[in-house]
């Protein structure tokens, strides 16, 4: 019986991990290359707004919209929920990450506030779009599960904030900006202010969903 069996709950997992079909897969693929380059063309510093850049913008948006109602079906959520976690995680890990941690920086500890409140602040740009695109989907969400912006904001927290080698830089930032403040040097509060209340709220809410989004510039 148990043999009998088996195979059924094997093709339920597959079912659990894989789009049903080849037309699905495909918009799938489509929505995440163009959520991908919205999070990389939001991640770092960027020059003003262009007409060109906004137009572009525009369509990327989009472009989104039209697959994501595509993939608003209860029967692909749980599908789509992780493999938007899987983005967001590879996204940071691989992008995110490496760009914050990267040593050939001149006099790199004393800009890294400035580096990690820029990540910080462009990934929220980059989950206040996908709250927007993603509204339907995210209405099938269990109350045993997070929305997934909200997810993707907690992996930032949780892979950046909370990394060791991160908080390690944090402090040495500090260090050498405390020496600044009293050589009597110009330094960005801002920064050290965002990152701050980010990381306060990160330890106010360890248990709690962080949804951080709204923050006061």
């Amino acid at each position: 019986m148990k043999q009998q069996l088996r195979p059924f709950f094997q093709r339920f997992r597959f079912h659990l991990d894989k789009f049903p079909d080849e037309e699905t897969t495909n918009n799938w693929r489509l929505l995440k290359a163009r959520m991908i380059l919205s999070l990389t063309t939001t991640t770092t510093l960027q020059t003003p707004t262009t007409t060109t850049t906004q137009n572009n913008d525009d369509y990327l948006q989009e472009e989104m919209f039209k697959y994501v109602l595509l993939l608003n079906d209860l029967r692909y959520y749980h599908i789509l929920y992780k493999k938007l976690e899987k983005l967001f995680n590879n996204h940071i890990n691989s992008y995110i990450l490496p760009f914050l941690l990267n040593n050939n920086d001149d006099d790199n500890d004393a800009h890294f506030l400035t580096k990690l409140n820029s990540s910080w602040q462009s990934y929220k740009v980059s989950m206040h779009l996908f709250k927007r695109i993603l509204y339907n989907i995210e209405l099938f969400t269990q109350a045993s599960q997070k929305p997934i912006t909200d997810l993707g904001l907690s992996l930032f927290n949780d892979l950046v904030l909370r990394s060791p080698p991160i908080k390690e830089k944090i402090f040495n930032s500090l260090v050498l900006l405390s020496m600044k403040i009293q050589q009597g040097d110009t330094i960005d509060l801002y920064s050290i202010k965002s990152i701050g209340e980010q990381m306060i709220l990160n330890a106010v809410k360890k248990n709690q969903t962080i949804f951080y989004m709204n923050t006061t510039q």
